[in-house]
């Protein structure tokens, strides 16, 4: 699982060949939920509010990105 970010709160992970639609992983210590990258919504788990509003604040402000590792990791 590539680790994309190291936040504060948590870490912003994406599997290879994962299925749709395109999301991450917002890993915490105690937990882990999938984020789409389109709509930013959890899709599946739970995190804590402080982990998931920071992971939305990254993922928004690195969308491009996300987009692109997404595309690369799930040809």
């Amino acid at each position: 699982m590539p680790v994309l970010a190291r936040l504060r709160y948590c870490v912003i992970a994406m599997y290879f060949r994962d299925h749709n639609p395109p999301h991450f992983h917002i890993v915490t210590p105690d937990s882990e939920a999938q984020m789409a990258i389109a709509s930013l919504s959890i899709l599946e788990g739970a995190v804590d509010r402080r982990a998931e509003r920071e992971a939305r604040d990254w993922a928004a402000a690195n969308r491009a990105t996300l987009e692109a590792k997404w595309r690369e990791f799930n040809p």
